[in-house]
């Protein structure tokens, strides 16, 4: 790449596979069918930009950021996501059972049906994201942020979820069974049913 910043570009079926890239900003560009597989990113953003049919797979973004971005029926298989910002940005048809999120802020992104289940996670701030039935069995949660989330069908069941936020959220329609709570979640579980807690 010659350019820091790539404004209302269409780059559909480039291949960047193993390419590094680093500190270069796009705006408004198109992706689709694109090979991103192996790559690493470093301090790259991408704002309002289309991922259609890309292949990420075994690519690593560091410090990354995406912002409103649409990423459908995108191949995902052992990326990396290193506190990386994803703030607006919408998945869908994309499968999340090997990727690997260590920290940053995934708020207001829409992440339904995505299967985070016997996963490890740390310091990730959720808020206000879409993760209707989103699938966290059997995994462990410390430190991240699910205020103001939409849960509605969520699957927590046999988590560990001690150490986390869950204010304002819906939880009745939420599988809790066998997960490991703290006091703060079972102050939420009680309010969503009505009773009143005093500590």
């Amino acid at each position: 790449m010659t350019e820091k910043i790539y404004k209302n570009k269409n780059f559909e079926g480039t291949d960047w596979q193993d390419i590094a890239l680093n500190n270069i900003t796009f705006q408004n560009c198109n992706f689709k069918s694109c090979d991103f597989a192996n790559g690493e990113f470093t301090n790259c953003t991408f704002e309002k930009c289309s991922f259609y049919g890309v292949k990420m797979n075994g690519a690593i973004y560091n410090k990354c950021a995406f912002l409103n971005c649409k990423v459908r029926f995108c191949d995902l298989f052992t990326s990396e996501f290193n506190w990386c910002k994803m703030t607006g940005t919408y998945f869908s048809d994309c499968e999340f059972v090997t990727v690997v999120i260590k920290g940053g802020n995934w708020t207001y992104t829409g992440l339904s049906y995505a299967d985070f289940s016997k996963r490890e996670m740390n310091d990730v701030d959720f808020s206000f994201a879409d993760m209707r039935f989103v699938n966290f069995q059997k995994s462990k949660l410390r430190n991240c942020n699910f205020s103001d989330c939409i849960l509605s069908s969520s699957n927590f069941s046999n988590s560990d979820i001690r150490d986390n936020t869950f204010n304002g959220i819906d939880i009745q329609t939420v599988n809790l069974k066998n997960a490991q709570i703290d006091l703060n979640m079972a102050v939420v579980i009680a309010n969503s049913l009505g009773a009143k807690c005093f500590y």
